[in-house]
């Protein structure tokens, strides 16, 4: 899953966190 929050990008498929 790829979810943008604003300039945000959250990747959780492995649980990672990429800003």
């Amino acid at each position: 899953m790829l979810f943008v929050r604003g300039d945000s990008v959250i990747l959780v498929s492995p649980p990672i966190r990429a800003s």
